[in-house]
């Protein structure tokens, strides 16, 4: 489910960004949206109602797009971490920006990416990646049953 709405060129293994904004903005660059500026905005309105971080090192960001027509996972790995107000006030180091076609129902698949972070484990793992590829290898094998 969720190694289907990835892509490597939707992965940033290094990314490098100084805030938790300037994150969002580089992966929504990567989405096959026709307005990435669109995403980040949506977002990051979001972001001021209420933190879509959660704990432990990661973020589960996400927004409707139009143009767009199966959902998209964009992956930022964060090296240095960033300050993303997360309620255990730890920096986040990995973000998975869940762009969605506006009809679509998501709530499976942000299910599951909020299953597979909750463990540190899985985390580790991400974070350990040396190749996008390898990236999608790892989310496939932790959603097998």
């Amino acid at each position: 489910m969720i190694a289907e709405c990835l892509s490597e060129d939707r992965i940033v293994l290094n990314l490098d960004a100084t805030d938790f904004n300037e994150a969002v903005s580089i992966l929504a660059a990567r989405s096959g949206a026709p307005d990435p500026a669109a995403i980040s905005r949506k977002v990051l309105d979001r972001e001021k109602l209420m933190t879509t971080c959660l704990g432990r090192g990661a973020a589960l960001p996400r927004a409707c797009a139009n143009g767009i027509e199966r959902p998209e996972i964009i992956v930022g790995i964060l090296p240095r971490g960033v300050n993303a107000r997360s309620f255990d006030r730890r920096p986040v180091f990995i973000i998975f920006l869940h762009v969605f076609p506006p009809t679509a129902d998501g709530s499976k698949i942000l299910s599951q990416s909020l299953r597979l972070l909750g463990d540190e484990n899985f985390r580790h793992e991400l974070i350990r990646a040396a190749s996008p590829a390898e990236l999608i290898r790892i989310v496939g094998r932790w959603e097998q049953p």
